[in-house]
Formats: C-alpha cells, sequence, structure tokens
C-alpha cells in the first residue's frame, strides 16, 4: 500500500485505503508506544524533545496535535501550559492515550476533514504521522484553514537518510529487521512492513516543503536529525 495518493486514485479507492490504514494502527495500539521505543532504541526520545522545542517557540496558547496516536506529543505540550486538542482517525490509539492520562481534550477524524472552524489554532503539529495519509496534500491544506495568521504548521517525520551507506544499512533495517522484530513481539507482522515500506515510499524532505510551499505555506524550514533518519519541517501561514 503506497502512503501518497495519486492522481489516479478515486474516491472508492482513498477510503478503502483509509479504512486499511486505520484497521491496522487500531490493531497495533496496545503495543505502539513499547515498540516505538524499543525499534528506535530509544532515540526518538531526542527527536521528541528537539520537536518540541519547535512547537513551543512563539509561545502559542493553542495547539491542534493532528495524528495525535495515543498522545506522545500531546502530553509534553500540555506540561507547557499549551491548550492542546488531539485528533486521530483511530480510536484505539486514542483510547489508549486517554487512558494513559496523556490526552485532554480528542477528536476521531479524518485530518483531510477537520471538523473544526477556522482560524482557530495557533500552532499545528504532526509527529510520525503524516507519511500514513493517502491525501496528505488535503490534510496540509485543512491546517493551514483551521491555522491562525502567522501560525505555525510542525511536523515531524521518518525519512530517508541523504548518505548512501546509512540509507543502504537503514533500507535493510527497515525491510528485515523492524518487521521481523517487531511482528513476533506484536503478532502484526504485515503492520509493521507497511509502516516499514511507508518510510521508503514517502516523499523526501525537499518534495514535502515543496508541497508545504504550494499549499500556501511560508518560510519553510527543514531540520535533519540523526544523519536525516528523521527530519523537522516547519511552515508558516501568512500573516
Amino acid at each position: 500500500m503506497n502512503s501518497q495518493q495519486t492522481s489516479e486514485t478515486g474516491p472508492l479507492e482513498l477510503a478503502g485505503q483509509k479504512a486499511a490504514i486505520r484497521g491496522m494502527f487500531d490493531s497495533i495500539s496496545h503495543r505502539y508506544d513499547f515498540l516505538n521505543v524499543f525499534l528506535s532504541s530509544g532515540i526518538q526520545y531526542i527527536w521528541r524533545r528537539r520537536f518540541l522545542r519547535e512547537i513551543v517557540e512563539g509561545s502559542p496558547e493553542t495547539a491542534l496535535d493532528l495524528c495525535c496516536g495515543t498522545g506522545s506529543m500531546t502530553y509534553p505540550a500540555l506540561l507547557r501550559g499549551i491548550k492542546v486538542c488531539s485528533i486521530d482517525f483511530s480510536r484505539a490509539m486514542i483510547e489508549q492515550g486517554i487512558k494513559k492520562g496523556r490526552i485532554e481534550a480528542a477528536v476521531i477524524a479524518d485530518s483531510s476533514v477537520l471538523p473544526l472552524k477556522d482560524t482557530v489554532y495557533d500552532s499545528v503539529y504532526t509527529a510520525f504521522g503524516i507519511r500514513n495519509l493517502p491525501d496528505y496534500s488535503s490534510t496540509m491544506s485543512e491546517v493551514l484553514r483551521v491555522l491562525k495568521p502567522g501560525g505555525r504548521f510542525h511536523i515531524l517525520e521518518l525519512t530517508r537518510p541523504s548518505s548512501k551507506t546509512l540509507s543502504s544499512v537503514y533500507g535493510f533495517y527497515l525491510r528485515r529487521i523492524l518487521p521481523l522484530v517487531a511482528g513476533i513481539l506484536s503478532g502484526r507482522m504485515e503492520a509493521y512492513r507497511y509502516l516499514a515500506g511507508s518510510v521508503s515510499n514517502f516523499a523526501s524532505p525537499d518534495e514535502l516543503a515543496s508541497k508545504m510551499k504550494n499549499a500556501g505555506f511560508k518560510r519553510v524550514d527543514i531540520i535533519p536529525m540523526t544523519g536525516g533518519i528523521a527530519t523537522i519541517m516547519s511552515g508558516v501561514k501568512s500573516e
């Protein structure tokens, strides 16, 4: 399953893709946090701390955590005094976040059709979620709509390293090691094959930055981390 929508993708096929992805995340929600830490050797904490610094820059009062999952980036923002609404299309993931005390206000919805008013949030952010959206260009348009003028959109995502050597090693890990280990621990090998493939098939940081600019975001910044295995991208809505 490709994580990006093509021009040939019709509404029924797109709906089928979304239903399959939602079901996959529902099925792994109970082991999702543990496996994220285990499979990244804990380095995701470094990425998330750096991402949080980007989110809190400018002291936003309100924020939308898009594709929030279990609330791993909702909770630290709440601790900084930001009023956060968490949104995801997987009910099971949100329920895990509420159970863990990470989520205060949540909406179960498709990010490409946000059930929210215009110009509501100072900040919108998403961590490791946008590559799983078959129509992420539509999501960017919706993000622009709900942001206040001058508001910022932040993305933290797994990406392909620019170094050929690192890319080769990382590619082997994604294709062979991650699905096998995660499959044994979760009992959902196909889900992790999909997640590994979603990194390989996803847009490069430059391509994603171009999508953000085409959607209407200004001053798009790209911050690679750990040799480009993860990347932060941020854009601003015009005043």
